[in-house]
């Protein structure tokens, strides 16, 4: 028999409303070289045709949350069935998993995925309980034995997007992308530059690193002049596992002056952001800094607090909060500001003083 996954049934077909609720959906798994089972559960959101998973792991303890879309829906399907959906997950360990399943029902499906080490694991959601008893005996009888699954964030380092403030080699990023490396890197291109941190901001998620690189440095602008509605740009390396190591560029607006909670120090933006982009350069239409990409509201805590998952809400560390960590001897860019333009005009003229982070244990 296929494998079955569910962890990550996003069964939220608006056809299937009137027979099937939210959830929760039980959900089980196993890896398939590791000694892990899993369980966790699915709860749907019909409105959004998204779907918010968890999952424990028995013996390694660490848990995982993720969200479900749905990625083609068979013009003739009934029931929802054949409906393919994909489901990516952050887990309490520092991995990352990826699954794609098909549906076999409204309320059921199946499907088989890989962490970002390449571990390939299955799940079967929507299941009978008796049924997900004896999977979960069977599939622990069959990887009892083989290694324990383990692993952690200090064990795998990390990736996220750092952007050129001197022409000196100053470089601004978030401290979480930083924060315990015992080596970090800076990528521009091809060219790969050891880097130093010389100033933390653990509070605000800013650290100032120090590399030998070289580029027309960003300017910093103050974020009090921004307005609701203004026009921003980030430029970052997303997700580089799963969408490629090419520089991403993304827009959207400024949608409030304060952060969460009227939290201050921080914009909030609709510009769409992953995993990776954390660190990236917040840019109005002159091309100047008024930010640091710094975090997305938690999807999951939302959905329990609410039943709804918020869309493209997410979060910059106001500039203004960088100046304070400079150096009084770095070389900051002198040259005025960029004519007010057009975004995309601007992504050429700023690409190469964006860069990828990568953190080492």
């Amino acid at each position: 028999m296929r494998a079955r996954t569910g962890l990550l049934l996003a069964l939220m077909l608006g056809a299937c409303t009137a027979v099937y609720g939210p959830g929760p959906y039980p959900a089980v798994g196993t890896f398939y070289d590791h000694d892990e089972i899993l369980t966790g559960d699915v709860r749907i959101d019909f409105s959004t045709r998204d779907s918010f998973i968890t999952l424990q792991a028995r013996n390694s303890k660490f848990y995982c949350e993720g969200i479900s879309r749905m990625t083609y829906d068979p013009p003739l399907s009934v029931a929802c069935k054949g409906m393919v959906n994909l489901a990516q997950f952050r887990c309490s360990n520092g991995r990352r998993l990826t699954v794609d399943w098909v549906a076999s029902s409204c309320a059921a499906g199946e499907g088989t995925g890989s962490d970002d080490t390449g571990a390939r694991f299955s799940f079967a959601f929507g299941m009978p309980q008796a049924e997900a008893q004896q999977y979960l005996a069977s599939a622990a009888k069959a990887v009892a034995g083989k290694p324990s699954y383990g692993g952690g964030a200090a064990s795998r380092g990390g990736s996220g997007t750092g952007f050129l403030i001197s022409s000196d080699g100053l470089v601004v990023t978030n401290h979480h992308v930083i924060d315990g490396a015992n080596a970090i890197e800076v990528h521009q291109g091809t060219a790969v530059y050891v880097a130093s941190v010389i100033a933390r901001d653990a509070a605000n998620d800013l650290a100032v690193l120090k590399t030998e690189m070289k580029g027309r440095p960003l300017r910093l602008t103050s974020a009090r002049a921004s307005m609701r509605g203004d026009e921003v740009l980030t430029l970052g390396y997303p997700l580089p596992d799963i969408e490629g190591e090419t520089q991403k560029a993304t827009f959207g607006r400024i949608n409030a002056t304060v952060g969460l909670e009227d939290d201050a120090r921080y914009l909030q933006i609709d510009i769409p952001i992953q995993p990776g982009n954390s660190g990236g350069p917040l840019l109005n239409r002159r091309g100047e800094v008024i930010g640091v990409v710094s975090a997305t509201l938690n999807s999951g805590a939302v959905f329990r607090a609410t039943g709804i998952l918020p869309q493209n809400v997410n979060y910059a560390v106001k500039a203004d909060y960088i100046a304070v960590m400079i150096p009084a001897s770095a070389q900051l860019a002198v040259a005025p500001p960029l004519e007010a333009t057009e975004l995309p005009a601007l992504v050429g003229v700023v690409e190469n003083s964006v860069v990828r982070i990568i953190s080492k244990p």
